[in-house]
């Protein structure tokens, strides 16, 4: 057991417990948030808890009506550590919150089970086979080492992946996580998120290769080492080389083909009518004969 919940409706009084083993827990409004919470005052994502450098902490995503944590209201964006037993108040629900400072269970099968993998095959220290995310300006490289299965990227000094730019960086601008199908992005409400030129607000599985836009700053995510990570970054000519253009590929139509030709086919066409006609007359005539 990792965090165990008590959620109760302020109007129902009804009360449902959950135990939650994930390294990132998300409450909102969405369906896509791992605990929902039905509320017109909740936000589609309100607030998350997150395992982070041994330890949860709980996020305010910028709510709209904001989380209060044992009486005290969050500063949204800012990172606060969680003990062994909390009280959260959010719009329609009251959540008491218990914690017993063990390591996620995902976490630590993740853990596990890789350093056993690169034990296996003995690569342990080699970084390529990594996924990594590079900055496509200034070609920073930030590897998503086996021995956790969450990261965030963000301005703060605590972030997996550290960016300097305050102007265009939230505090905590995007969280990446581990699951059965790889690796998830997952936007933080207020943060504007492109995947491949669309915007995302809910999490989505990541592809090699996938380009990702935060703020001004173009990435590329990739699940190994490959050459090409910067090929749509580089500038083509807007003259194209005559002689690199390839062959015209000539179709022949039947417009095209010579007249004896449309002849030869028109004469075919009759043909296989004539043999259908007798084919067909020739079934009727058995079968009945056959019925008489």
């Amino acid at each position: 057991m990792t965090i165990k919940l008590l959620i109760t409706s302020s109007e129902s009084l009804i009360s449902q417990e959950l135990l939650c083993e994930q390294s990132l827990i998300t409450f909102g409004r969405s369906k896509s948030c791992t605990v929902i919470l039905d509320h017109a005052g909740v936000s589609r994502r309100h607030f998350i808890v997150r395992f982070t450098e041994g330890f949860y902490v709980i996020i305010d995503e910028g709510s709209t009506a904001g989380t209060i944590l044992d009486g005290a209201q969050l500063d949204p964006k800012n990172c606060y550590e969680l003990g062994l037993s909390h009280e959260i108040i959010v719009p329609g629900f009251s959540i008491g919150l218990q914690n017993d400072n063990r390591p996620p269970r995902q976490e630590r099968t993740t853990v596990m089970a890789r350093k056993l993998m690169g034990k296996i095959f003995n690569d342990t220290n080699d970084v390529d086979h990594l996924p990594r995310l590079i900055n496509c300006i200034n070609k920073n490289i930030y590897y998503f080492h086996d021995d956790k299965a969450s990261f965030v990227l963000g301005t703060l000094a605590h972030s997996d992946f550290v960016v300097d730019d305050d102007q265009h960086f939230a505090k905590e601008h995007v969280s990446f996580v581990r699951d059965i199908s790889g690796l998830r992005i997952i936007p933080i409400i207020g943060a504007h998120i492109l995947l491949n030129g669309r915007e995302i607000i809910e999490s989505e599985i990541l592809n090699h290769n996938d380009k990702i836009t935060l703020g001004i700053t173009n990435f590329i995510y990739q699940d190994y080492h490959d050459d090409v990570a910067f090929m749509s970054e580089q500038i083509t000519p807007k003259t194209p080389i005559i002689s690199e253009l390839p062959e015209p590929i000539f179709t022949p139509t039947i417009a095209s083909l010579p007249k004896s030709n449309l002849s030869l086919l028109n004469n075919l066409d009759r043909i296989c009518v004539g043999i259908l006609l007798i084919t067909l007359v020739g079934t009727f005539w058995i079968v009945s004969q056959l019925l008489s």
